[in-house]
């Protein structure tokens, strides 16, 4: 397929749609199948690179550009056609991440500003962490406190950013988020075969792990439970034949398996044959949906599965790490109504009584959807649009209705139950030695980080705190932190 330079038709609105992640194409993708049949609008899709400051990153782009490819989508790519929009050349610029420093110079948030008449800032995901650090990841960069819009999903959403956000929310609309149409009706979704014949007559449980589990996250932002949950899952899904495990890890956890726990790619390569031997579908599709249809039941660590597998209606168990951070205030409610486990035994027990059909919060979590996904009615990208054509001629735009409740943000849930001795599995292995091997490097990983919060304590989380926040300060001056940058690159 030919892939278009930038170009635009000033007779309509001209939006440029920046594309990053291929994960994360599903959060535009209906707003750009949406203006190619609008008359008013001309949209245009770049790609830019997953990760501008790691050369490691280079296959997430080939794999987005795969994924765009296959959508029939004609766009530029920044690494290949070298090209960058010209001051005028677009009316309104969507922006999908907010890192400036995951971003080419030339397309950071102020550059781009000073070139489009107007900026939108939309969600990547659906946020639900805490802890200092990422509450200005998500709600304190500069994409986010000077875009002329940010498209949020619920009011919930819209109210933390009136708490963290340094502009507030008078910016922040809340319209349901795009990716939400493909949603809509999800019990109809058709399955990749592939998928449904991995999992066949079996149980199966979606099980989301976080990235974080690394020493690189152990005195902040972790939010991931796998060091101390891989083997039990692995092992408890190796020994009930009825369960089908379908492991969807973070894009970003495969990295930190290569990264901290030494494994090169011949290791990853057996892995994933032994996994697959194993009966464990290990899902890295570029599309959730077919995960979200073919499962019937959710354990998430913090991440966008917390929020929206709510479309679903099926069970969710949050799985709580109680050494790391904790949920946001929306996040912290949605997990109060649905089952929570900090330990392996109370995440196992959670299947077994699902998979026996007792399920007690189900009236809950249908009350929580309208709550907190309140734009699931397929017509999100429309009003996203109506919204860029209200931006475009200066127009108001009405927010979907408020629920009487917006306000309540809750601040704790309970545990599921009281934690009680589970048999603990074991892997083989003579069967499985990759499998094994993993394990027994998390294990070593998981002791490390023990050692190292006993050694270095209280002193070396001030330090962290301390770097954290200087480094925070110099992303919102994106004047210095390019200088930043350069120095660090000179050889």
């Amino acid at each position: 397929m030919t892939h278009s330079a930038m170009s635009s038709d000033p007779r309509k609105i001209r939006v440029l749609l920046l594309c990053q992640r291929a994960e994360s194409w599903v959060n535009v993708a209906g707003l750009w199948r949406a203006m190619q049949s609008d008359p008013r609008f001309s949209g245009h899709v770049c790609l830019l690179p997953y990760n501008y400051a790691d050369p490691e990153a280079r296959g997430a782009n080939e794999k987005a550009a795969q994924v765009l490819d296959a959508d029939g989508v004609d766009y530029s790519e920044w690494a290949r056609d070298g090209i960058m929009p010209a001051p005028g050349q677009y009316d309104i610029a969507v922006f999908n991440a907010p890192y400036d420093r995951e971003r080419p110079p030339e397309f950071h948030f102020d550059v781009i500003r000073r070139k489009v008449a107007r900026t939108v800032y939309l969600p990547y995901g659906l946020v639900t962490g805490a802890g200092e650090k990422n509450l200005s990841y998500q709600y304190a960069q500069p994409t986010q406190i000077l875009a002329d819009s940010i498209i949020a999903r619920s009011h919930f959403e819209k109210a933390l950013y009136a708490r963290y956000c340094p502009s507030g929310d008078r910016h922040v609309h809340v319209l349901g988020l795009p990716r939400l149409d493909a949603l809509h009706d999800i019990a109809r979704f058709p399955t990749d075969p592939e998928l449904a014949s991995a999992i066949g007559d079996r149980f199966a449980v979606l099980w989301n792990s976080h990235f974080s589990f690394g020493l690189s996250h152990a005195n902040g932002l972790c939010y991931s439970t796998f060091d101390s949950l891989a083997e039990p899952l692995f092992a408890y899904a190796l020994r009930e034949p009825g369960i089908a495990l379908v492991w969807r890890p973070h894009p970003g956890l495969f990295p930190v398996i290569k990264a901290e726990l030494q494994f090169g790619n011949e290791q990853l390569l057996a892995l994933r044959a032994e996994l697959l031997r194993a009966g464990i579908a290990l899902d890295e599709r570029s599309d959730h949906r077919h995960a979200f249809a073919a499962s019937d039941a959710l354990m998430t660590d913090a991440g966008s599965f917390l929020v929206e597998y709510l479309a679903t209606g099926k069970p969710m168990l949050y799985l709580h790490n109680p050494v790391g951070e904790e949920l946001n205030e929306e996040a912290a409610r949605i997990a109060s109504h649905c089952a929570t486990a900090s330990s392996p035994s109370q995440a196992i027990r959670f299947v077994a009584s699902i998979r026996s059909g007792d399920d007690p919060r189900t009236a809950k979590r249908r009350g929580l959807t309208a709550v907190h996904l309140p734009g699931l009615d397929g017509r999100t990208c429309q009003r996203v649009l109506e919204h860029f054509a209200d931006l475009a001629a200066g127009h108001p735009t009405c927010d979907l209705p408020a629920p009487t409740h917006a306000s309540a943000l809750a601040t704790a849930w309970p545990l599921i139950d009281s934690d009680e001795a589970q048999p603990y599995y074991t892997i083989d292995a003579v069967q499985y030695p990759t499998i094994a091997l993993l394990c027994s490097r998390l294990r070593e990983l998981r002791a490390e980080k023990q050692r190292r919060t006993r050694a270095v304590g209280t002193l070396a989380w001030r330090i962290t705190r301390a770097r954290n926040r200087l480094t925070e300060g110099l992303k919102r001056r994106p004047a210095l932190m390019r200088l930043a940058l350069r120095l660090r690159c000179r050889p």
